[in-house]
């Protein structure tokens, strides 16, 4: 019987080969611990799966009374399973797998996914800062994989001086994502904790050239354009330049809220601690709004339980 580790090494061997893959992979099945990557939709034994990501570019395909859809949030790329699969196996798959595969099924600009953990009324911090810590050992194992699964992660710069992160994969298996630190202040980000294994890239306007030299950054990138969405949009090709075609935002809620705003955020993942603050730092801050029909959609909706508690993986409409 697979393990849980057995199926991470699994998803991340399968990473690790998409590096060099061919763009033309339409589909990637799985059975018994292996993955299986496929150009041709012909060559795809279903005898030989119990599971199989199909990207929605393909025709659909005959399937017999023993497979089903596993819903996802995903617009890209659609989950079948067969009845006989064990369901822990399959919630785990849906977590992570099609995370392997947003480098051959994604858009033009890079994929990117926000995850956050907050308490049940949207707060991810107290007034006075304090936020360690909302989430449980389990979500955070849980981010700790999504880093793993990513080309780079993305923080402001009040995470970085508040919090002190090493955005790094240190509770699994897993290489490193290049850190991305989007902030136009002149901090020399002493609390940065440099680290020789990451990349560490500068996210700035171009009004805000000035900098103090620091060993921390690899690379400064500087962003333009006449507004919030078109700075947003010369900044994601600018990373996708850079190789990078999956971004990790971890926070903090500034940086999420204006890549929500923008629509440039593909999948949100809330965390949500079984804890009430009343008061504190919201999640999200978006305009002002006077009517319900208004608030920002999320569509394909799905809940997972991390440990005792539980997360939401949507698509913002």
């Amino acid at each position: 019987m697979t393990t849980i580790d057995q199926l991470w090494e699994g998803l991340i061997a399968l990473r690790d080969r998409l590096k060099d893959s061919p763009v033309n992979v339409i589909a990637c099945s799985y059975h018994a611990g292996q993955f299986k990557l496929y150009t041709e939709l012909h060559k795809l034994h279903l005898t030989e799966s119990s599971a199989i990501i199909l990207s929605k570019d393909v025709d659909d395909i005959a399937l017999g009374s023993e497979w089903h859809v596993h819903k996802l949030p995903f617009d890209n790329c659609l989950m079948y399973v067969t009845d006989t699969l064990d369901p822990e196996v399959s919630k785990f798959l849906s977590l992570y797998w099609p995370l392997c595969l947003m480098d051959l099924f994604t858009q033009e600009v890079p994929f990117v996914l926000l995850h956050m953990a907050c308490s049940i009324d949207g707060k991810v911090a107290t007034i006075d800062g304090d936020s360690k810590w909302i989430g449980n050992e389990e979500n955070l194992i849980h981010a700790h994989r999504l880093r793993a699964l990513v080309d780079a992660i993305m923080v402001g710069a009040k995470t970085v001086l508040t919090d002190n992160p090493t955005l790094t994969v240190r509770l699994v298996k897993g290489n490193n994502p290049i850190r991305l630190i989007l902030s136009n202040h002149t901090e020399d980000f002493e609390s940065l904790t440099i680290t020789p294994k990451a990349k560490t890239y500068l996210l700035r306007d171009k009004e805000y050239d000035n900098i103090a030299n620091h060993s921390a950054f690899t690379k400064v990138l500087y962003y333009d354009g006449s507004d919030e969405a078109e700075k947003i949009v010369h900044l994601l090709d600018q990373l996708k330049d850079e190789g990078i075609k999956s971004i990790l935002i971890e926070g903090g809620p500034q940086t999420a809220s204006t890549f929500l705003r923008n629509k440039s955020i593909d999948i949100v993942q809330f965390h949500m601690a079984p804890l009430i603050l009343g008061s504190g730092k919201s999640c999200i801050n978006l305009n002002n709004i006077n009517s319900i029909g208004d608030g920002q959609s999320l569509t394909n909706h799905v809940w997972h339980s991390i440990g005792d508690t539980q997360m939401i993986t949507a698509r913002p409409a």
